[in-house]
C-alpha cells in the first residue's frame, strides 16, 4: 500500500498550481506550495504569517465573509474570487477546498486556478458587445432619419412640375443638408468604433 502521507506531499508540494492549506478557525495560512510562492509573490513565512483575507481586495470582503458562512461540511467546494498579489495585481481565481485535518486543527485544503485571461477576454467581449448594440441603436434611429427624409424629397421631386424652379431649388438644398447630416453622422460612427 502507497504511503498516503509521501503522496500527499508529492500532490500538495509538486502540484504546477497554487495551492495552500489553511485554518477554518482563524483563517491562518497553515502551508502553501511553490507554485503559490511564485504565483503570488510572497515568501513562504511572509505567506505563514498572513490569513486568506490579506490576498483579497478590501472591496471583496463582504463577498468573501459569505462565502466563509457557506463553508461547513467536508464538501468540495468551488467558488470565483479576486486575489491581490504582493504587487497589487489582481487575479481572477477559481477557488477549489476541501475540508481536511491539518494536525490538530480544522483546515480547508486549497487549489487556486488563475482565470485571469479569461475574464478578462470576458470583459472585453460585453465592452464589444455594448458598443455594437450603441451602434445598431444608433444605426436604427439616428441614421435612417436623414435617409427616410431625402426617400420623402425625391418623392415630391417626382410630383413637381419641372418650371418650379424656386421649388425644385428649395428641395435640392434640402436634400444636401440631409446628406451632409448622414455624411456628419456617418464620421461620428466611424470615429466611435475605431
Amino acid at each position: 500500500m502507497p504511503n498516503s502521507s509521501a503522496d500527499f506531499n508529492k500532490l500538495f508540494y509538486l502540484n504546477p498550481q497554487p495551492m495552500w492549506i489553511f485554518e477554518e478557525k482563524t483563517l491562518k495560512f497553515l502551508d502553501v506550495n511553490k507554485a503559490a510562492i511564485q504565483a503570488y509573490g510572497y515568501s513562504k513565512a511572509e505567506f505563514l504569517d498572513m490569513t486568506i483575507k490579506d490576498i483579497r481586495p478590501n472591496e471583496d470582503y463582504k463577498k468573501f465573509e459569505v462565502a466563509l458562512k457557506n463553508l461547513n461540511g467536508d464538501k468540495l467546494r468551488k467558488r470565483e474570487f479576486r486575489h491581490v498579489t504582493k504587487g497589487g495585481q489582481i487575479k481572477y481565481v477559481e477557488i477549489f477546498s476541501y475540508q481536511i485535518d491539518f494536525g490538530d486543527k480544522n483546515a480547508r485544503l486549497v487549489l487556486a486556478i488563475d482565470i485571469t485571461a479569461h475574464k478578462l477576454h470576458e470583459q472585453e467581449l460585453e465592452t464589444k458587445n455594448e458598443l455594437l448594440q450603441q451602434v445598431a441603436a444608433f444605426n436604427s434611429h439616428e441614421l435612417r432619419r436623414p435617409i427616410a427624409n431625402i426617400l420623402g424629397l425625391i418623392n415630391v421631386m417626382d410630383t413637381l412640375e419641372v418650371d418650379k424652379d424656386n421649388d425644385l431649388q428649395s428641395v435640392l438644398s434640402m436634400i444636401k443638408q440631409n446628406c451632409r447630416q448622414i455624411d456628419e453622422l456617418i464620421k461620428s460612427l466611424s470615429t466611435g468604433i475605431c
